[in-house]
């Protein structure tokens, strides 16, 4: 090999060199690109998807609150009206005393008939 020979195999390969160089560059871009817009795709799918529950988690935990102030408002409401079944039935101590004037009774009903 000659001289001249060497010169043209490095000119060749400079050449190719001149033309691999920026299709390489290319193609490592777009590589990029395609790999950057599948993690933004990937993070915008989830942020959606946390975002979307975190709406709906927001929008249950407003209507447990508001059946939890309704039940609270009717419990405070039956706490605050009368007792009316204590007056309408006696109590304990009263069936007692009665049962006893009751049994009583004839017992001195009959005592009072001899």
């Amino acid at each position: 090999m000659t001289n001249d020979d060497i010169k043209f195999w490095l000119d060749i390969v400079k050449f190719l060199a001149s033309i691999a160089t920026p299709i390489i560059v290319a193609i490592i871009g777009i590589s990029f690109l395609r790999l950057t817009e599948s993690v933004k795709a990937r993070v915008t799918k989830e942020s959606d998807f946390h975002k979307k529950w975190a709406e709906q988690f927001f929008e249950c935990c407003q209507e447990f609150m508001k059946i939890v102030e309704r039940d609270l408002a009717l419990l405070n409401a039956i706490s605050q009206e009368p007792n009316n079944h204590a007056k309408q039935r006696p109590s304990a101590s009263a069936i007692t005393s009665s049962a006893g004037k009751d049994a009583a009774s004839p017992a001195s009903n009959a005592a009072n008939r001899r």
